[in-house]
């Protein structure tokens, strides 16, 4: 447990801790920096509060245990590699503000196989999902997600499902 009042988990604060299990994170977080719980191979589960805004690159890198992930409302991006190598995630939902997922940053997450975008301005670099499996994800229609399945090395082993809300339908 992470005490109340906290704002900013330091890079590195958490680097390497093997023994930690679970993370519930105070309601005051904002920010977690790089490499924060890097390498943290027995982290299975982790809460995010609602007013964390910025996820730096590498902060769960190595976090093999780890296996669904919902990211909070006011991310506004998935950094590159901030999720690299947690090989038994299987489920992601990332929060309505994420317009952007950076390079690598679920590479090496071979059993990823859900991901749910609900964002519908929305860019991938390459790479992102680099090295899965197979990997359905779930989008609004027209966000630029089939592109990116089009350019990805691994687009063959992707899914799109492109939703729409049914007032989108009636205006057409």
């Amino acid at each position: 447990y992470i005490s109340d009042g906290i704002e900013r988990i330091a890079e590195s604060a958490f680097d390497g801790c093997a023994d930690l299990r679970e993370v519930r994170l105070p309601q005051t977080l904002r920010t977690i920096e790089t490499c924060a719980f890097f390498r943290c191979t027995h982290l299975r589960y982790i809460q995010f509060p609602n007013k964390v805004e910025s996820i730096a690159s590498h902060a769960f890198a190595g976090c093999s245990k780890l296996r669904t992930l919902v990211l909070p409302p006011k991310l506004t991006s998935v950094e590159d590699s901030v999720f690299k190598t947690c090989e038994n995630l299987t489920h992601v939902i990332l929060g309505h503000s994420v317009r952007y997922i950076g390079i690598n940053a679920f590479e090496l997450c071979p059993n990823l196989s859900f991901v749910d975008i609900p964002s519908s301005h929305f860019r991938i670099d390459m790479g992102a999902f680099a090295f899965h499996n197979h990997l359905t994800i779930r989008t609004p229609y027209g966000s630029g997600v089939r592109e990116y399945i089009r350019e990805d090395e691994g687009g063959d082993r992707i899914q799109l499902i492109e939703t729409m809300r049914l007032y989108e339908l009636l205006d057409d």
